[in-house]
């Protein structure tokens, strides 16, 4: 489970690239790899193990204009989604 005070990192290996508004993360070990939107492209670079979630949620906020709500809720599930990826960890 993340909570809003976990610190994230990427897991070692993970790299990434931005195309144009979006961003194509490879996990070489897994012979994966996923293309985040636009929003989700802004915060991975976030998960350097230094940024708590909750930062993650007001960077997503006001970047977007959301309600804190919808980002606590946007934030918690991509990051249970790339936890469960391998993309981070706590």
């Amino acid at each position: 489970m993340v909570g809003l005070d976990d610190v994230l990192s990427l897991a070692p290996g993970v790299v990434y690239q931005g195309v144009e508004e979006e961003m194509v993360v490879v996990l070489p070990e897994k012979g994966k790899f996923l293309v985040l939107n636009e929003s989700a492209a802004y915060l991975l670079p976030r998960l350097d193990g230094r940024n708590p979630a909750h930062r993650l949620v007001a960077d997503l906020a006001a970047r977007y204009d959301l309600g804190l709500e919808r980002a606590r809720a946007d934030v918690r599930d991509w990051l249970r989604e790339l936890v469960a990826a391998g993309v981070c960890w706590l």
